[in-house]
């Protein structure tokens, strides 16, 4: 298994970009090197929240590659539907034919498919044993699909978590973790707009609630800041989800809830 290089970059407008910067290279296993080209592979990425394992909507994104260079430097977009903990997955699987075995005279006698993950036609499998024949044409071995799945005890994988997890040595896998505030702070820039508003058009205007309100967020977004910067991810959700529980962002209902956020039961 490979693991790749994604980089991950959070936009004001709540847009998660993840740029692929993967060196993908030669993965040797016991049957020697099978990587050729990444138009040998597909690829899935998405996104979980928090401790979900469903996957949040309108992320994923899938890629059966053509040309050699179809994933470099491709930035692909996911929305940001919420504040919290994001876990982005990006999974590289080989196609079946990619897994196919040749001998010294270019004939084929096997298919590697013992704990392998591997795309054909629009699903995602995993391999129990591996695919033993005589020596034939690729030609000869695409006609046998059927008899290769059924013998190899392939299974079909639905759960894209699960294929993650799963994930063989031939296949590239990435996972990351990003914390995002970009709707509090989307919420704190509109609040900051309506007091500049009303000092510029209506002076004698009372916004001390806005005030209070933009405070808090100031506030909120500095705590939770620090939270990520040492890696506490864990108490910055538990703030967030507090936060949240209060009404929807820049829609709080109560200003009791909005000012005070539960102690931790470990306090």
């Amino acid at each position: 298994m490979g693991n790749l290089n994604v980089k991950l970059i959070v936009y004001p407008n709540c847009k998660l970009s993840a740029i692929d910067d993967s060196s993908y290279t030669d993965l040797p296993d016991k049957y020697g090197t099978i990587f050729k080209s990444i138009a040998d592979y597909v690829s899935l990425e998405f996104l979980t929240y928090s401790d979900s394992k469903e996957i949040e909507p309108n992320t994923i994104i899938f890629e059966n590659y053509c040309h050699n260079r179809d994933n470099y430097l491709k930035d692909s977009i996911f929305p940001i539907m919420k504040d919290g903990i994001h876990f982005y997955y990006k999974i590289v699987v080989p196609k079946l034919e990619t897994l196919f075995i040749q001998n010294s005279e270019g004939l084929y006698t096997k298919v590697f498919l013992e704990n392998q993950t591997f795309y054909y036609n629009n699903k995602f499998y995993i391999g129990k044993v591996d695919y033993n024949t005589d020596p034939v044409t690729k030609r000869e071995l695409l006609e046998k699909i059927n008899e290769i799945l059924e013998t190899s005890k392939s299974e079909i994988i639905t759960n894209y978590t699960e294929l993650y997890e799963l994930s063989g040595s031939q296949s590239f896998v990435c996972k990351k973790i990003v914390f995002t505030t970009c709707k509090l702070t989307q919420c704190l820039v509109n609040l900051q707009r309506k007091i500049i508003d009303y000092q510029i058009y209506n002076k004698c205007a009372d916004y001390k609630k806005i005030t209070e309100e933009r405070d808090f967020l100031i506030s909120t977004i500095y705590v939770l800041d620090y939270l990520k910067d040492i890696g506490n991810f864990q108490e910055a959700q538990r703030i967030i989800e507090n936060v949240m529980e209060c009404g929807s962002i820049c829609d709080f209902e109560d200003d009791i809830c909005l000012l005070y956020t539960s102690p931790s039961p470990r306090d």
